[in-house]
């Protein structure tokens, strides 16, 4: 998808350069990227405490062993 945006130049530079990558769409992508997994991650830890999971950690653990 073409999308024109309008940013920085200074920042797209400064990414390229931290990234090593040479290509504008890619580092964008890369960024869009680990924007939705840092934003996935915090609704993760939202829900913290907020579930009630009927788990036997030590079974589970016996039973990854045997495998």
């Amino acid at each position: 998808m073409r999308t024109t945006l309008n940013i920085k130049d200074d920042l797209i530079t400064e990414s390229m350069k931290l990234a090593g990558i040479s290509n504008k769409t890619k580092v964008i992508e890369m960024a869009l990227s680990d924007f939705v997994r840092k934003l996935k991650r915090a609704k993760i830890k939202e829900s913290c405490g907020k579930l009630k999971l009927d788990v036997d950690i030590l079974k589970l653990r016996k039973e990854e062993l045997n495998e």
